[in-house]
């Protein structure tokens, strides 16, 4: 493929050769390759089945990547910043929200906020507010609100970043559901309002499903569709000056207008899957985060394509969360963790894959995400399909090659994260990422492990391979084996 022959890597581009032991023992493989000069050589495992295999015989590096320094942090200055006035709301109004406190731990608190509505701007349908806490709303979080109100909600001067996600989405955030035992205490379907309720939260922003439940069934329920904002890095309250929100360096926009929308998706996914679909149909935790992580970075990342942050957004595969499994749920609260290598691997890589399958696909990937049968990965299969994939063992074998820190310039059709346009009529387009993005973050494992985890991968890399590269492996049952040359 590509830089590919038969037997022999051409000497230019990049080299893909493929092999699946689709047996149900452990087989031998000889690779014989010609044409080298001084290229290093990535044999990659994917396993994209569902049980851990053994590894055996020989699977030790000869070399091992030179570690090379990340790149040097330039501020971006090249992307416009969000201004002009941003849709403030006809009247003044005022609301006391219950917020709960330090949702990511098992002690749970709440406490009311009086809060003042800021901001307010009507899409599809729906009215999305934005509250801000009273005592929160200080000179420090004053200065910064016209550009947050302004990227989010948009002005006359430019498109806010909601707008361009509800567009390309194309779902409802609520309405009709099914009258059934578990909807029976839920809001009323004709609710049109959505919340942003900017409060100290005392840890993170984030969506809490019990907020669509009526008070009288929940007693701290707001009884609203709505998302929390935690307002202490913009009022610089309660922490450090250094973790305050500076406004004025652009790289921050993108992963703060990315979270905004992760917990927004979280409020569609709620409605789409588990309201209206039954619980049953509910994504898996480790799916759930990393569409919303996805959802929200693609947006962000099309608005914001030169930030130095936009990578770092899933440097962590490439750190080794490759060989972590995909729908590995590590980190959630209540659930044991079971390699503390793998915590909250679905805001690594899961993200990353999602990300890929929208570069690879279009963001329709995640419309069809949502409407696809299925709770983990048989919900992605379904997905890849529905966007003309050939489903997902294919697409995550695929995936692996990024292992390999491919040239964004010259991969093969279907490999890596090439420029995308956001959707079909949008004139926004999800920056390339190429393997210089990430050549100081890849780390092999070492020694190589004993097993290869389910729905993972394992690179090995032999470096500066020149004449004929020969190798005597063994691949276990299921697993795929992909050998990338450049």
């Amino acid at each position: 493929m590509c830089g590919a022959e038969t037997e022999r890597y051409i000497g230019s581009g990049l080299g893909v050769w493929n092999y699946e032991n689709a047996t149900t023992s452990t087989q031998p493989l000889k690779i014989r390759l010609s044409g080298l000069n001084s290229n290093n050589v990535t044999l990659v495992l994917t396993n994209a089945t569902a049980q851990a295999q053994e590894l055996r015989g020989e699977w030790i590096g000869r070399g091992n990547l030179e570690r090379v320094a990340p790149p040097k942090f330039v501020p971006d200055t090249s992307d416009v910043v969000p201004s002009g006035e941003f849709p403030k709301p006809p009247t003044a109004q005022q609301r006391t929200w219950t917020v709960p406190q330090n949702v990511t731990t098992t002690k749970v608190s709440y406490r009311p906020y009086t809060a003042t509505l800021r901001a307010q701007v009507t899409s599809g349908g729906f009215t999305h507010k934005l509250w801000v806490v009273n005592e929160s709303w200080n000179p420090r979080l004053r200065g910064v609100f016209s550009v947050l109100a302004a990227g989010f909600f948009g002005s006359a001067q430019y498109l806010g970043l909601l707008p361009q996600y509800l567009a390309d989405f194309g779902v409802r955030p609520w309405g009709d559901y099914p009258q059934t035992a578990a909807n029976s205490d839920l809001i009323p379907s004709q609710t049109r309002d959505v919340n942003y309720v900017m409060a100290p939260t005392g840890s993170v922003d984030f969506f809490n499903f019990d907020e669509l439940r009526f008070p009288a069934a929940f007693q701290n329920s707001n009884g609203a569709l709505m998302v929390f904002i935690n307002s202490a890095r913009f009022a610089c309250q309660g922490i450090p000056e250094g973790q305050c929100f500076n406004g004025e360096l652009v790289d921050l926009y993108t992963p703060l207008f990315g979270l905004y929308l992760h917990e927004l998706t979280h409020l569609f996914q709620a409605y789409q899957r588990t309201v209206v679909r039954g619980k049953d149909q509910t994504f898996e935790p480790w799916l759930n985060e990393a569409m919303a992580s996805a959802y929200g970075y693609t947006v962000s990342a099309s608005r914001f394509p030169a930030g130095y942050f936009n990578r770092l957004e899933i440097n962590g595969w490439f750190a080794s969360g490759y060989a972590c499994s995909l729908n590995d749920n590590s980190g959630r609260v209540g659930n044991a963790i079971q390699n503390k290598n793998c915590l909250q691997n679905y805001y690594k890589g899961g993200q990353a894959f999602l990300v890929f399958l929208a570069q690879q696909y279009g963001t329709e990937i995640f419309t069809r995400l949502i409407q696809a049968k299925g709770t983990g990965i048989d919900a992605l299969d379904a997905a890849i399909k529905a966007s003309g994939g050939t489903g997902f063992k294919d697409t995550f074998r695929r995936w692996g090659g990024m292992l390999a820190l491919p040239d964004a310039a010259a991969v093969p059709e279907g490999y890596g994260y090439p420029a995308r346009n956001f959707s079909a009529a949008s004139q926004w387009k999800i920056p390339a990422l190429g393997g210089k993005d990430f050549a100081s973050t890849l780390r092999l494992i070492s020694p190589f492990p004993n097993e290869i985890k389910a729905y993972s991968h394992l690179p090995l890399v032999d470096v500066a391979q020149s004449g004929v590269y020969t190798r005597e492996v063994l691949v276990p049952p299921g697993v795929m084996l992909s050998v990338y040359i450049q």
